[in-house]
């Protein structure tokens, strides 16, 4: 069974969902009509009520989507765009919010370390000056100079070539040419520097990112959107756009609203108008309907003692009815013949 979706069905669309994942999930493996969990976006089964095709029955499009013969296949796969939207969105927009990481190298601020090595440690070794120049008496052949010292920026420039140029141009540049917080930090970025002369002196680059990732809100680049926005663009475009667009489409949402019933078919619906029409705007001349119940009627009256005693006559069952028609009422006519029924107002 299934209702067409209105304002005031809220409760029975949500009760039928229930009960047709029960029968689709439960009793054996459900199939989608590709794949197990993903949605197909194709025609509804011919479900004609006057002639009645099950829609699992082949060749329909989404036949053999469970074991049980009481599984509509249309409706799960409408049950499975449903799903698969919602989570196709929450993995979308997690990697819209969850940015992509920066480098390390640059947040500790490396070249500061690597310039500190030039400057403090290099002149223990190539750019000593003690033994520049040093003279040294040679009783045999005159005073001996030695001059080692191979400059100021001798250190500089092999730090350089071998580790900050190295770092800057192959790796921070291929793979972090960005601002921080994966491109949405729109002027905070690192100095990270291929000359330990050019290194600044400040560090709080670790500290500012922190403190943005703590601070942010939601922005242009990453607003709340709807299905329908989704399914014309992608949002993930920082640092950069993705190869491959989410799975998000127009006709996917067609198939999850069931766009001008053609997914899903819907059973064929008996109002019953004709009992709940009357003549006569005035009258009750519909016929009351059994409802399965059997009343009882028993009527007392106390004696001089104050006992109950049976009225003579009152006790007989009578089947019990409603009335379909607005305003009016059930009457059994005191008696226990189907003949005095009537509906009154």
């Amino acid at each position: 069974m299934r209702v067409q979706k209105t304002k005031h069905n809220t409760h029975i669309r949500g009760l039928v969902i229930a009960v047709t994942m029960a029968l689709c999930l439960f009793p054996g493996t459900s199939h989608a009509a590709c794949i197990a969990g993903i949605p197909c976006v194709t025609g509804l089964t011919p479900n004609d009520p006057d002639a009645p095709t099950h829609p699992n029955t082949p060749p329909a499009p989404n036949a053999a989507k469970s074991g049980s013969p009481a599984c509509d296949a249309d409706f799960m796969n409408q049950i499975y765009a449903n799903a698969y939207t919602e989570a196709e969105r929450n993995i979308t927009y997690s990697e819209v919010l969850i940015r992509k990481p920066d480098s390390v190298l640059e947040y500790s601020c490396f070249d500061q370390g690597a310039a500190v090595v030039a400057n403090s440690v290099a002149p223990l070794f190539g750019e000593s000056t003690f033994w520049a120049p040093s003279v040294w008496p040679n009783p045999n052949a005159g005073n001996i100079v030695i001059n080692v010292s191979l400059g100021a920026a001798h250190a500089d420039n092999w730090i350089n070539a071998l580790v900050l140029d190295s770092l800057k141009k192959n790796y921070i540049d291929q793979n972090f040419a960005h601002t921080y917080y994966g491109g949405a930090a729109a002027v905070l970025d690192s100095e990270f520097s291929a000359n330990v002369a050019g290194v600044g002196a400040a560090c709080a680059d670790i500290y500012n990112v922190h403190f943005l990732s703590k601070c942010d809100s939601f922005a242009p680049d990453a607003p709340f959107m709807l299905f329908s926005d989704l399914a014309g663009m992608d949002p993930r475009i920082k640092p950069a756009a993705c190869g491959a667009a989410h799975k998000i489409t127009a006709a996917l949402l067609e198939l999850k609203e069931n766009k001008d019933v053609t997914y899903v078919a819907y059973d064929k619906i008996i109002p019953y108008l004709d009992r709940m029409m009357t003549s006569d705007n005035n009258a009750c001349d519909s016929d009351p309907i059994p409802t399965g119940l059997i009343v009882e009627n028993v009527e007392y009256t106390e004696d001089i003692n104050a006992n109950p005693v049976i009225v003579g006559g009152s006790d007989y069952k009578y089947k019990d009815k409603v009335c379909p028609n607005p305003a009016c009422y059930f009457d059994n006519g005191g008696t226990a013949n189907d003949a005095d029924d009537s509906c009154k107002m």
